[in-house]
């Protein structure tokens, strides 16, 4: 049995467009991102990433490496380095077989200026996602996640986080403070995203790092990503 991270940057599973109007979204990367492609599953499984350049037809297929986790099973991740270009993506293991949808990796700057980078992490392996962020020799690297979307312009709200205690005079002192901002985060343009990028940004908040565009972020208490249906 195989299961995708939630943590995984790239959606597989896509909906079936054979009927009705295709609305199909496009992920968006830069070349110079690495693409992380995790599962979690039981020790033993051989698992491939199948990779289609749509406009030549030409495909590589690539063998995932197996960590073995302390929590028992194993990870298995391929990571990946395309050249520009447009691409589907098949994730293969025995009778399954998982398809993304287009994926396009692109070097255009102004394309990606509409883009935040998310890139995300956990100082351990032994995360609530079975998800390897630290190499076999220590080092730690992130996932790398980009959409539509930025910070509201005039949306930072200032919040202090301080505690008081009375000493034996009755007289208050202050243990700390605290000052912070939050600011509201946008995702999405005038055509929308799929529901899964809000499932997939729920879930990137739970990581102990977090950067967007390069700016550590943490989530706001218990806020999550709220929907908003165009007019």
């Amino acid at each position: 049995m195989i299961k995708l991270s939630a943590l995984c940057p790239i959606v597989f599973g896509m909906p079936d467009y054979s009927t009705g109007i295709n609305r199909e979204y496009v992920q968006r990367f830069a070349s110079s991102d690495s693409i992380y492609i995790q599962l979690h599953g039981d020790a033993g499984e051989v698992i491939d990433v199948e990779v289609l350049e749509c406009k030549s037809g030409a495909t590589a297929s690539h063998r995932a490496g197996e960590y073995a986790m302390a929590s028992g099973g194993s990870v298995y991740e391929c990571v990946l380095k395309p050249i520009a270009g447009v691409y589907r993506m098949s994730v293969k293991c025995r009778e399954v077989c998982l398809q993304s949808g287009f994926v396009e990796i692109t070097d255009d700057e102004r394309m990606l200026r509409h883009l935040m980078k998310v890139e995300y992490g956990f100082s351990k392996n032994g995360n609530l996602f079975n998800t390897r962020f630290v190499e076999d020799g220590g080092g730690l690297y992130r996932f790398c996640f980009r959409v539509e979307g930025g910070f509201l312009a005039d949306s930072d709200t200032y919040g202090l986080s301080n505690e008081f205690f009375r000493n034996q005079m009755q007289e208050p002192e202050q243990l700390y403070q605290f000052p912070y901002v939050k600011s509201r985060l946008t995702v999405g343009s005038a055509t929308g995203v799929p529901g899964w990028v809000g499932t997939l940004l729920n879930a990137i908040l739970c990581c102990e790092d977090v950067l967007i565009d390069g700016i550590p972020y943490v989530r706001s208490e218990s806020s999550v990503p709220e929907r908003v249906n165009g007019s």
